[in-house]
């Protein structure tokens, strides 16, 4: 579950990237947009239970407070409701930012070790079989039969177990076909 949470988090930090490109076509529209991001983002990691909901959560807690008049400590205050609101959302989209990246950069350094235990793996399939690399496409297909491969192989059985206990059916996944991806894209 964890590349699921990955991905959902770097679809969100690229909507995000659009609600601030927004703020120079719009500034008007900027909270509103921010506020409508927020609302989509908490739907997206509620789906997936994910604790970074409650970061979310807090955050537009925040601009609803600033939308009722208090201004969040560290603010600057305008004497221009709007432009104080604005700044409010420009602090929160730092926040929120800083917290998915960290998130993400948490979940790649989990899973690099594994990465690299699938790719050895991957290896000794590819030392076996000549042909193994010139027969791969990242697809699904193909991952469920490379992983069927290491599940039958004496020499990779044990790694095999290792990932069938230790991750998920969508992580494991996620894993082989960036393995497999990289392979594609360096057969040259």
């Amino acid at each position: 579950m964890q590349s699921i949470l990955r991905e959902t988090l770097m679809v969100q930090v690229d909507s995000l990237a659009k609600v601030v490109q927004g703020y120079g076509a719009d500034p008007t529209q900027f909270v509103a947009s921010y506020l409508t991001w927020l609302n989509d983002a908490q739907d997206a990691l509620g789906r997936l239970r994910s604790p970074m909901l409650a970061f979310v959560q807090a955050e537009r807690a925040t601009i609803m407070s600033a939308m009722d008049g208090h201004v969040p400590d560290g603010t600057a205050v305008s004497r221009s409701p709007r432009k104080t609101l604005r700044a409010v959302a420009s602090l929160s989209i730092e926040r929120m930012s800083r917290e998915m990246y960290e998130r993400v950069n948490e979940i790649d350094r989990n899973l690099a070790p594994m990465v690299e235990q699938m790719a050895h793996a991957v290896a000794v399939l590819a030392a076996k079989e000549p042909k193994f690399v010139e027969n791969l496409a990242v697809t699904q297909a193909v991952a469920d039969g490379v992983w069927k491969m290491l599940t039958q192989t004496p020499e990779t059985m044990p790694v095999s177990h290792f990932f069938a206990a230790k991750l998920s059916l969508a992580d494991r996944n996620y894993l082989l076909l960036e393995v497999i991806g990289n392979l594609v894209a360096n057969r040259g």
